[in-house]
């Protein structure tokens, strides 16, 4: 059929009858300038654009004639989601993807684990004894694992720490880290100390397992509750006297005083850690002491506390910079004389069965590590 056979022009008078012609003719009506399509039952006026403007959804996904992309060739226009493909690549789908099938980054320092980046890491190998280093290898520790940072032990009944005689004024307060290991807490295991008539001690031999205080020969102060755990790792001990109360801290708790009149420390005179001269005695380490010739305050002792990591005594930081008496750090090692951080001259001599302070000394790591 020739295009000029289902193009057609004329005037309305001279438009030929619709079975006259082939369904779809096109015929142009000039005397009224209106474009007509031959529908088959009808002239059909698609003169206008909204005559056309539906056209297009019969070829759509659902239309009446909707086209194949299959039956297509060539490129699309634009760029289209294929629908239902990508599942098939994802995780559980028929053609997943693993990492580990990509290609390598261009950038390995992007690997990492943050939540600004990706969070891609290399696989662990497993095991406990390598340790992943900042180039992203494994590597065993060098130079024989960790350095231990040394502390005191008390081991037999004639070992102590002495110390020149430092006398308790009206306000006053001892601080101390501990790690409880042998003997027993229904005993008498001294802390702080001048004599038999003198001394502040874990495990009353009365009441099991309370810290008290004795002064002159006659108690003082008995904590209120038994004490925590202290046998099992280091625990931090705080007395303190404010003029009108004594009282005591276990790990920054105030555990009481069962005994109801108050009676001062002052006057009391301390020369040593450790009773050392019978089976009466502390077993266990020592680290970061210190004196002082006043109350510290409940928040001070949390602060020195430190949720357990404790503070590195240092006299140019509080709590320190006030009112400190003595401080010894216990943590040097391989010395008999420990020197008084406060710089008031109170070393502190180590003494061991043999005559050798220094054998005093434990590879134990310590509740502080010096800066």
């Amino acid at each position: 059929m020739k295009l000029e056979e289902i193009i057609l022009r004329g005037l309305r008078s001279a438009q030929p009858s619709v079975s006259s012609v082939p369904k779809g003719t096109i015929y142009f009506v000039t005397d009224e300038s209106k474009l007509e399509r031959n529908s088959g039952s009808a002239w059909q006026d698609i003169s206008s654009a909204g005559a056309l403007s539906s056209h297009h959804t019969t070829h759509e996904n659902g239309g009446t004639d909707e086209i194949s992309v299959a039956g297509l060739s060539g490129l699309l226009g634009d760029a289209q989601t294929p629908l239902g493909h990508h599942a098939s690549h994802e995780s559980g789908g028929s053609d997943a993807i693993k990492l580990d099938d990509l290609s390598a980054p261009d950038d390995n320092t992007d690997l990492d684990a943050s939540t600004t980046k990706h969070g891609l890491m290399k696989k662990f190998p497993g095991g406990t004894t390598n340790f992943l280093r900042e180039d992203g290898s494994f590597a065993a520790p060098s130079g024989g694992g960790v350095t231990l940072v040394p502390s005191v032990l008390i081991a037999t009944n004639t070992s102590y720490v002495s110390f020149s005689t430092i006398t308790l004024g009206a306000a006053s307060s001892l601080v101390g880290w501990f790690y409880f290991t042998g003997g027993s807490l229904a005993n008498y295991s001294p802390i702080w100390e001048q004599n038999s008539q003198n001394e502040m001690y874990y495990g009353d031999g009365g009441s099991s397992g309370k810290f008290a205080i004795i002064k002159s020969n006659s108690i003082i102060f008995r904590s209120t509750s038994n004490l925590p755990a202290i046998n099992s790792g280091w625990h931090f001990l705080v007395i303190t006297d404010n003029g009108s109360a004594v009282k005591a801290y276990v790990d920054a708790v105030d555990i009481g005083n069962s005994i109801g009149s108050y009676t001062s420390l002052n006057g009391m005179a301390l020369t040593r850690l450790n009773q050392g001269s019978n089976a009466n005695n502390y077993f266990g380490y020592i680290s970061e002491c210190a004196i002082f010739s006043r109350a510290l305050s409940s928040g001070e002792v949390t602060t020195l506390y430190n949720s357990g990591a404790g503070v590195y005594g240092d006299p140019a930081n509080a709590p320190f910079n006030s009112g400190l008496v003595a401080g010894w750090h216990l943590s040097e090692g391989g010395i008999s004389i420990v020197p008084d951080f406060s710089g008031n001259g109170h070393d502190a001599t180590l003494n061991y069965p043999s005559g050798n302070g220094a054998a005093l000394w434990a590879p134990l790591q310590n509740i502080i590590t010096p800066p």
